[in-house]
């Protein structure tokens, strides 16, 4: 019993050993975030308006957050925002008809796999978006949801969309979120 024991637990510390000598650090780093085009939108002739409205209503730790807070400008969604920020992270979450929600979160924290790697693209370009059905074989409800996930300012955003009636193309199809996600105006953050 004990010379089978002794093969296995050889193994065992090579697997172990292995894995240690391949394993990679994670870091995080602050995302460069271009508050000179921030600070160009928030003042600029099409978003000023309901720029000023929001922020005379709105929480005053809309500032105390180091990203971009973005909010729905104009477009589809005519609901006010539920915002709670953290140092370098906000979510402002939506009630929608047909008993639907939507969240926009945004970070400018990134996360490389060591101190040495830079992020692989120009964050500070607005990226398209992508677009993710979330498959939830699990859900009893028949809802679903869905993100749609982009960059704007070197920050990093997520825009979940939640719906609890099947069939609800807002989370089947990348419409809903893309006009969405092109009507965001940013109303906080700070450097």
């Amino acid at each position: 019993m004990r010379s089978a024991l002794l093969p296995f637990s050889s193994v065992l510390v090579f697997v172990v050993l292995s894995s240690a000598s391949n394993a990679q650090d994670t870091v995080s780093r602050r995302l460069p975030i271009d508050w000179n085009a921030v600070n160009r939108e928030a003042t600029s002739a099409s978003s000023t308006e309901a720029l000023q409205t929001y922020r005379a209503s709105s929480p005053p730790n809309l500032d105390d957050t180091r990203v971009p807070v973005l909010i729905i400008g104009s477009g589809p969604v005519r609901s006010a925002p539920r915002i709670k920020t953290q140092d370098y992270t906000y979510v402002a979450s939506y009630a929608l008809d047909r008993d639907a929600t939507m969240s926009i979160m945004g970070t400018s924290l990134g996360t490389t796999l060591s101190a040495a790697d830079a992020p692989a693209a120009d964050l500070s370009v607005p990226s398209s978006g992508a677009f993710t059905p979330l498959d939830d074989e699990g859900n009893s409800s028949g809802g679903n949801e869905a993100d749609y996930s982009f960059n704007k300012f070197g920050a990093s955003y997520t825009l979940r969309l939640s719906c609890r009636q099947p069939g609800d193309e807002r989370c089947l199809e990348s419409a809903f979120a893309e006009s969405v996600a092109n009507t965001l105006v940013a109303v906080g953050g700070k450097p």
